[in-house]
Parts: structure tokens; sequence; C-alpha cells
């Protein structure tokens, strides 16, 4: 089956841009409250679009001069944009609510996971962590960091963390070898580890599984979360990203290097229950 494609738009590089700044896109996602499309790119600025006849240009402003965006979640009173050593919480529009940094404990941030508690954004945390030493909890009512843990945690954490994936159960971190440390939200500590079988490119969870891929062993590996032990392998061809369907927790699409879409069905992963879209 061919998708074609609908329609493209380009992102803007800002009005700060240096010339030794990468002006690519180097992250997207979806709305989660309303049909706007985000990216952030090299140069630190953020762009946004209202999918129509074409992508249409909803709002454009900069993050920050220094650093790329790592990473954005959106949230029912704005949007989260990461840097390498801040965070920025803005109003859809654009307008600054308020910008989080500490050059002691933000040094070289990767991944943001945004937990809601109560249905109200003031109640919420956001946990930070990246090339660095700690888990940094923050409360974004009071604007400070609640809690600081080490990652690595006597050896049994991660050495860095270039991944991380909300639970309803666990905090999911994975460093760059490929190691997965879950988490507890109450007090942070490391509750079940799985060792790396090689390098993974992305991860996710739901429900009872945890898949990770890797575009080096071309594998994936489904995790029983319920049993805490490695349920299944499946061979990939080339995995690339990873993400569950929201309305089926069983079921993921794996995107492989070349552009091939693949859907499968964690509770018959055998290869020929996947469907190819080209």
């Amino acid at each position: 089956m061919n998708y074609p494609s609908i329609f493209s738009s380009i992102v803007d590089v800002g009005s700060n841009l240096s010339p030794n700044k990468a002006t690519g896109v180097s992250c997207v996602t979806f709305d989660s409250e309303q049909e706007i499309l985000w990216a952030g790119n090299y140069s630190g600025h953020v762009t946004s679009f209202v999918p129509n006849t074409s992508l249409v240009r909803y709002t454009s402003f900069h993050v920050d001069n220094e650093s790329d965006i790592r990473q954005i979640i959106t949230c029912k009173e704005g949007v989260l944009c990461l840097t390498k050593d801040s965070l920025r919480l803005s109003k859809r529009r654009g307008i600054t609510i308020s910008n989080f940094k500490c050059h002691q404990s933000m040094k070289d941030l990767n991944c943001m996971l945004y937990k809601n508690r109560n249905n109200d954004y003031k109640n919420g945390l956001v946990y930070l962590a990246g090339n660095q030493e700690e888990l940094i909890e923050l409360d974004i009512e009071n604007g400070k960091k609640s809690r600081l843990i080490d990652i690595y945690e006597d050896g049994n954490g991660v050495k860095n963390c270039h991944l991380m994936k909300g639970h309803p159960r666990f905090i999911c971190m994975a460093d760059c070898d490929g190691k997965i440390v879950l988490r507890d939200y109450d007090q942070l500590k490391i509750q079940h580890h799985f060792n790396p079988t090689t390098a993974i490119s992305a991860f996710d969870a739901s429900g009872n599984y945890l898949v990770t891929i890797s575009p080096y062993s071309q594998l994936m590996m489904i995790y029983d979360l319920r049993q805490i032990r490695l349920a299944s392998v499946v061979q990939m061809y080339q995995p690339s990203h990873i993400k569950f369907l929201s309305r089926f927790t069983t079921k993921c699409c794996i995107v492989s290097l070349n552009g091939q879409f693949s859907i499968v069905d964690l509770s018959n992963p055998a290869p020929n229950s996947s469907k190819f879209l080209n």
C-alpha cells in the first residue's frame, strides 16, 4: 500500500541564526490538546503548523540562541521546549510563561518526561535527564527542583540518559548502550533493569509491554512488565523509530531507515503478522 505525500512545509530558522548553526529539524511532536504539529530545529527555533488544505504556519518563536531544541512536549497550558541547559514553558502563541535554567544541574540535557497530577498543569512534574549525573524532578508550579537523583546509582543505573519514556508504574530510562532502567515515581528508586544486548535507537512502553529496537542488530526486543523479563525477540529490517498505537496497548508502529512502516501486534509478534506500508 502506497501513501502519497499530501503536503509539506519549511520550518522557520529564526532571526538569530548564526553562520555556524545548522537549520535542520531536530524534533517534532503532535499537540496533545489541539490539532497542531510542533517542530524544533538545530538553531533553537520552534515553529507550529495547523493541518488544513496545507500545513499552515500557526506560530513561530525563538527559544535559545546557543542550543538546538532537543524535545518538545505539550500540556494544557502550553508547550515545553527542552534545550541543552534549559527548559522553557510557553503559551501556544509563543509568549513565555516561565524559563527554567540552572547551571549546576542542567549541563547537557537530552530528554524529558511530563507527568500530570490531578489534570492541572500547575501540579505537574517534569523529569529531565541527559549526558549528566543527575535526574532532575522539576515542579512547574514554583519553578524549582523538587529532587535530584544520581542516575548511575552505584553502578545499577544508566551512565547517561539517552531516552526517557513514561509508564503508569515506572519512569523508563535508557542509555546509549541499550540498558533500560525502571524507576518508581514515589522514591525515584530503581525497581528493575534490563541489561543491554546492543545499542538501541528507540524504545516505548505501554500497558504490559516495553519494546526496544536497534538498527545495528536489526532486532526488536519485547519485555513483559508484569513478569519483568524478556518475552520475545523479533527480526526487523533496519528499525529506526517505534511508537505504540494509542488505541491498542499491544500494537506498535515501527519505521525503518528506508521509510517502511510496520504494524506489529505484540500478542502475536511473528514476522508474518506485520503489515508493511511503503
